[in-house]
């Protein structure tokens, strides 16, 4: 979990980065860099569940939907706090 959660950040980080150089150089936004870095997110972390459990393809693939529909609830609950809690202070 560690190990997603610091590969997620680092792929915001790098679409972030992205984001302020396609605003300096518009002729950029052809490359759709946000649905090609999704893909690449979907696919490595298939990929490095696949190497890490030494498992068969379907039963890697049922970990990667229960793993990631657990990981997205609560990204999603902690978020949901985080903005009501600043929305409630300011």
């Amino acid at each position: 979990l560690i190990h997603t959660h610091c590969y997620m950040f680092a792929m915001i980080l790098l679409y972030l980065g992205w984001y302020q150089l396609v605003k300096m150089l518009p002729f950029l936004e052809n490359l759709h860099l946000g649905l090609i870095l999704l893909l690449w997110i979907v696919i490595y972390l298939f990929m490095s569940m696949k190497r890490f459990y030494q498992q068969n393809f379907w039963w890697t693939a049922l970990k990667y939907v229960v793993f990631s529909g657990i990981y997205l609830t609560i990204f999603g609950f902690i978020m949901m706090f985080a903005l009501m809690a600043a929305v409630l202070s300011s």
